[in-house]
């Protein structure tokens, strides 16, 4: 099974600016972020920091599927490899 290790951030989000668009466009259509809609395991969510809503991650939920990095429409999400052997092995993907 897939293991998890704690601390091990394998999921780079690369503009957090994005996401907060990104949020903020799909919740004027009505409808949630594709990463937070489409997420199995319900690693996404969106926090409210300072008044502004942002994308936030729950790791240790993570199945490493990678399906937010497939639906995220802005190209912002990368599923990494885990570190010390845990989870499934997407090298050679």
């Amino acid at each position: 099974g897939t293991k998890y290790h704690e601390g091990n951030q394998h999921i780079d989000e690369f503009n957090a600016d994005v996401c907060v668009k990104c949020i903020s466009k799909y919740e004027g259509f009505g409808k949630t972020t594709p990463c937070v809609a489409d997420c199995t395991a319900e690693v996404h969510r969106v926090d409210v920091i300072d008044k502004v809503k942002r994308h936030g991650m729950s790791l240790e939920n993570c199945v490493h599927c990678r399906t937010c990095e497939i639906v995220c429409p802005e190209v912002n999400l990368r599923v990494k490899p885990t570190s010390q052997g845990s989870g499934p092995d997407f090298l050679g993907l």
